[in-house]
C-alpha cells in the first residue's frame, strides 16, 4: 500500500502522516445491534416470501422449486454480507494519508483523495467503542456511526462540485490527525 501512495504522490508533494484502521471488532457495540436488525430482517423476509411461495404452489397444484428458496435464502445473506466485507477491507487493505495538500484513503485499487481547498466542514467523532473518525463534508456529518466503515470505502463524494461526504475510519493517532487537518483546512 506504501507503494501505492509513493505513485499517487505528485511531485513535491510531502506525506505528513500515514497509516492504516486501528485495530477493532467486526461485531463491535456500534455495529452489533444494526447488523443483527438487518440480518433478521433480511432473514425474516426470505423465510415469509418463501412459505407465501410454497403455500401459493400447494394451493395452485404447481411444484415447488426448491431453486427459488435457496435464491431466497441467498438473497438473505447477501444484504447482510457487506458489513462483513466492509470491515475485512478495512482491517486489512486500506492506507489513509494526509499530505501537504491533499488527504487520501487507499483501499486495494481504489484510491479516493480530497484536497484540502474543497473541505468546508469536519469534524472528529468517536463512537461507542472509542474509535475516532473524521468526517468531512455535511452528508458525513449527519451519517450515524454505524456508517462510516462504508462511507470510508465509498470514497469522496461530491454534490454540485462540493464535497460531501469523505470519512477516515477509526483513526491511529487522532491527535496527530486532528492537528494535521486543522493546520492545513483553516489555513
Amino acid at each position: 500500500m506504501e507503494d501505492k501512495l509513493q505513485k499517487i504522490l505528485n511531485e513535491n508533494e510531502k506525506v505528513l502522516w500515514s497509516g492504516t484502521p486501528e485495530a477493532f471488532d467486526t461485531l463491535d457495540n456500534t455495529y452489533r445491534t444494526p447488523y443483527l436488525l438487518k440480518t433478521v430482517i433480511a432473514a425474516l423476509i426470505a423465510i415469509v416470501v418463501s412459505v407465501f411461495y410454497v403455500n401459493y404452489a400447494a394451493n395452485n397444484g404447481i411444484p415447488v422449486k426448491i431453486g427459488v428458496i435457496i435464491f431466497l435464502a441467498a438473497l438473505a445473506v447477501m444484504i447482510a454480507w457487506p458489513d462483513l466485507s466492509d470491515a475485512k477491507k478495512l482491517k486489512t487493505n486500506v492506507l489513509y494519508a494526509l499530505t501537504d495538500s491533499r488527504m487520501i484513503v487507499i483501499s486495494g485499487t481504489e484510491v479516493a483523495e480530497v484536497e484540502y481547498d474543497k473541505v468546508d466542514a469536519f469534524t472528529f467523532a468517536e463512537d461507542a467503542d472509542g474509535h475516532t473518525s473524521l468526517l468531512c463534508g455535511a452528508e458525513a456529518m449527519e451519517e450515524k456511526p454505524s456508517s462510516r466503515r462504508f462511507s470510508t470505502l465509498k470514497g469522496a463524494r461530491f454534490n454540485d462540485g462540493k464535497l460531501s461526504s469523505f470519512v477516515m475510519y477509526a483513526l491511529p493517532d487522532a491527535d496527530k490527525v486532528r492537528s494535521i487537518v486543522a493546520k492545513h483546512i483553516a489555513a
